[in-house]
C-alpha cells in the first residue's frame, strides 16, 4: 500500500479525508538509468505514469507538484534531460477519470465455473505423467453413477490444476540433502542443511 491517509483539518465539519502517496523512510530511487539500451518510449513513459500515479493518490495540488518534483529531481540524476519531466497539470477531472477506469475494470478472467465442472487441485510433480489423473477421475465418476444414477455429472468439465509452490528460500524449511564422498573405503557421509524451523521436505 502505498497511500497515506489523514483526516481534513475541517474533518467534524465535512467528513472529509486527505490522501496523498506514501514513500517509505529508507526509500532510494533506482530509476532506469537514461544511459541504457531501452526504447526512448520506455523512458518517456517512467515520468508521466510516476506523475499520474501522484496524482491519483494525492487530494492536493501542492503534494502532487510536491512528488512529482521529487521524481524529476531523481531522474535527472539518472541522466535524463529536463525536456522529458514536465509534468501533467492537475486537474481533479483527471483524477475522476482515472477512478471511473478504475472501477470499470474487469477482471482478467470472467470464466465461471457451472455445477458440471469438477476441479482436481494438487501440487505439481512429474510423476502425474504416469499416473493418468484425467484417466482415474472417469473411472471414480463411473462408479458413483452407478451408485448414484446416471444423472449424476453425466459430461463432467474436467479441470486439473497445480498449486504454485512458494518459495524455498522464503520458507523455514530444514533441508535434507545426501552428499557422495566416495574415498578408500566407498563410505556415503550425509550432509544436513537447516534453516530456523524443522519441516523436512523432500528434494529429488
Amino acid at each position: 500500500m502505498d497511500l497515506h491517509i489523514e483526516k481534513d483539518d475541517k474533518f467534524h465539519e465535512n467528513g472529509r479525508i486527505c490522501t496523498k502517496t506514501y514513500v517509505k523512510p529508507n526509500y532510494k530511487p533506482q530509476f532506469l538509468a537514461y544511459q541504457s539500451q531501452h526504447k526512448s518510449s520506455v523512458k518517456k513513459c517512467i515520468f508521466r505514469n510516476e506523475a499520474y500515479r501522484h496524482m491519483i493518490n494525492c487530494s492536493t495540488e501542492s503534494d502532487y507538484l510536491r512528488f512529482t518534483e521529487r521524481v524529476a529531481q531523481d531522474l535527472r540524476a539518472r541522466g535524463y534531460p529536463s525536456h522529458m519531466l514536465c509534468p501533467p497539470p492537475y486537474s481533479e477531472e483527471h483524477r475522476q477519470e482515472f477512478f471511473r477506469k478504475l472501477h470499470a475494470r474487469q477482471p482478467k478472467s470472467t470464466k465461471k465455473l457451472d455445477d458440471n465442472t469438477l476441479t482436481y487441485v494438487s501440487m505439481y510433480s512429474s510423476a502425474q505423467r504416469g499416473v493418468r489423473i484425467q484417466r482415474e477421475i472417469h473411472k471414480l465418476l463411473g462408479s458413483l453413477r452407478t451408485e448414484l444414477g446416471a444423472a449424476f455429472l453425466p459430461n463432467p468439465n474436467v479441470i486439473i490444476a497445480n498449486k504454485i509452490a512458494p518459495n524455498l528460500f522464503l520458507r523455514s524449511h530444514a533441508l535434507n540433502f545426501t552428499e557422495h564422498k566416495w574415498g578408500s573405503d566407498h563410505r556415503q557421509r550425509q550432509m544436513r542443511f537447516s534453516m530456523r524451523k524443522s519441516e523436512p521436505i523432500t528434494v529429488w
